[in-house]
């Protein structure tokens, strides 16, 4: 996912953002500190219990009030649908998509 984000000329995104409010703290997968804007790849695997559903739809909430943008992708979007995916982000973060290499 990140590649794709380089490939396409995005700005670099950190790996692994750390966003905390003194008692909690979640790990972003990637993100954009300065645009507030975080991509998540959610496999399968850890996704699919009613547990794991609620408790990704919990931090989901609370980064979104710290107010923070979160983007989920699949391993669809990262391999067939990455032009829409590079978009997606692009428009978050204000920043045009310049290149895109199709592997």
């Amino acid at each position: 996912m990140r590649w794709r984000f380089l490939a396409a000329g995005l700005p670099t995104p950190r790996v692994q953002v750390e966003v905390a409010d003194g008692y909690r703290r979640h790990r972003l997968d990637v993100g954009w500190e300065e645009e507030l804007v975080g991509a998540e790849f959610d496999g399968l695997g850890a996704h699919t219990t009613r547990q794991q559903l609620a408790a990704d739809r919990d931090r989901h909430n609370w980064l979104t009030e710290r107010p923070w943008t979160l983007l989920h992708f699949t391993a669809v979007d990262v391999h067939r649908r990455h032009v829409r995916m590079v978009d997606t982000v692009a428009r978050h973060l204000g920043s045009p998509r310049r290149t895109i290499m199709v592997l």
